[in-house]
């Protein structure tokens, strides 16, 4: 979803003055509660740069998402905090080379053969550029990420949560 706490207007901060053409995707829909506002202001960011095409499909699901991590060189997840990043752990199974900024729900994912990790505007900025200029590396990456994401599927997850639920919801019965 397009909301504050996702940090999208790092990832266009990090991106003024940028010095050659450069597509960015960023989906989802306005947050009920402050998104539309949040969303203008990210399109008055995408408007100020010169050489980066900002587009803004809204939701993606089924195939236009799949196509979208299809033909991503790189997916930036610039979350301000998050418990369990599920779009990251979806770029990686899709194979794409991840940033994300550091906070308990990127790390415990982004393993360094997968992606970066930030801090601040100018590091992801580095990293976009570093990553974007090395396929090599990229490739490696992109390996690296389908093979970590294929080992932990979010429904093994999803069912280690329910269970711990379910023993929480039991203990307390």
């Amino acid at each position: 979803r397009i909301s504050p706490e996702k940090g999208q207007h790092r990832l266009l901060e990090a991106l003024r003055d940028w010095p050659t053409p450069l597509r960015v995707i960023l989906a989802g829909e306005a947050a009920f509660m402050g998104g539309a506002a949040y969303r203008q202001h990210l399109q008055g960011l995408a408007d100020s740069l010169r050489h980066v095409r900002v587009e803004f499909p809204g939701h993606l699901s089924g195939q236009a998402k799949a196509d979208a991590f299809a033909n991503a060189d790189l997916y930036v997840f610039p979350s301000i905090s998050e418990s369990y990043g599920l779009t990251l752990m979806e770029a990686l199974s899709y194979g794409v080379p991840s940033i994300a900024f550091d906070h308990d729900g990127a790390r415990a994912i982004l393993q360094p053969d997968c992606g970066v990790l930030v801090q601040s505007p100018a590091q992801l900025r580095t990293a976009i550029a570093s990553l974007l200029q090395d396929t090599a590396r990229r490739s490696a990456m992109s390996a690296a990420a389908r093979e970590f994401a294929h080992c932990r599927p979010f429904a093994r997850a999803a069912e280690s949560v329910a269970s711990l639920l379910l023993g929480v919801a039991k203990l307390s019965a």
